[in-house]
């Protein structure tokens, strides 16, 4: 039978990266999820862990570290279910490379997910948007940069790791505008963009070509490389909360990335 290691190097290496076309985001969420269950069965099992091996998987041992994720860990149930899902596929893949752990795998995926309360997703007026866009200062570069995250933002509807990896030969900005984003699964979508949303980025890549700066990500920190998913979140939470100086239904909203997707999805380009 195949070693526990060599199959957890294939999941990882073979199957999520190559064969799924997983971002790296997501086998780096699969890995942390992978790290703590097998450290828990070791210390569960008491075996160190070169010992530990496929047949000591088991259904019983997955729903105690569930249990344990919630009780020791402090997740909560949405945490849990997600960490429920990245196992799931796991032994999903061990079945297909050992036959033998097949009646593992379904107990394992009868597990049921917990049920969790859907949180509400704060959504946007017109005038509150307005009012986030006009905080940004679009003389200096990082503001400029900034008008321009936003204003993709609100005009595709992107992920914020989508515009993370977002690189300049992905964006057409002379007639028809469009921009080339790839979401998760590596799937790709072309989606058009507004006059004002060109004009934002020219402005930006403006500036950016008077600083001499050369990167291929459109999207860069203050130190010059990739912006960051937390580095987006920042952002968009730095205009939100100023601009609740001026609009008092903003300061019980939390604004975040998702926030302006939702409202690309229900709201036309502000006049």
């Amino acid at each position: 039978m195949t070693t526990l290691g060599s199959l957890v190097f294939s999941f990882f290496r073979n199957y999520l990266a190559n064969q799924k076309g997983c971002s790296q985001n997501t086998i780096a969420s699969y890995s942390d999820c992978v790290r703590l269950l097998l450290r828990y069965c070791c210390e569960h099992l008491a075996v160190n862990s070169d010992k530990l091996s496929i047949e000591m998987l088991s259904d019983k041992l997955i729903l105690d570290f569930l249990d344990y994720l919630e009780q020791e860990r402090g997740n909560d149930p949405n945490t849990r279910n997600q960490r429920l899902g990245a196992i799931k596929t796991f032994f999903r893949f061990l079945a297909l490379q050992e036959p033998t752990l097949t009646l593992v795998c379904e107990r394992v995926c009868a597990i049921s997910a917990k049920k969790v309360q859907h949180k509400v997703v704060a959504t946007l007026d017109d005038n509150e948007l307005r009012l986030i866009l006009g905080e940004t200062e679009t003389g200096t570069l990082l503001g400029a940069r900034d008008q321009a995250l936003l204003a993709l933002f609100y005009n595709t509807g992107a992920r914020a790791q989508e515009l993370v990896d977002l690189d300049l030969p992905a964006l057409r900005l002379e007639a028809p505008f469009q921009v080339l984003l790839t979401g998760k699964g590596r799937k790709e979508r072309v989606v058009p963009l507004y006059e004002e949303t060109v004009t934002a980025i020219k402005h930006y890549m403006d500036l950016r070509q008077q600083a001499r700066i050369k990167h291929e990500a459109l999207f860069l920190n203050a130190r010059g490389n990739r912006i960051t998913r937390f580095g987006i979140g920042h952002i968009v939470a730095k205009y939100a909360g100023r601009a609740a100086r001026e609009c008092p239904s903003l300061a019980h909203k939390k604004v975040t990335p998702h926030t302006l997707r939702h409202y690309a999805e229900f709201r036309t380009m502000p006049s």
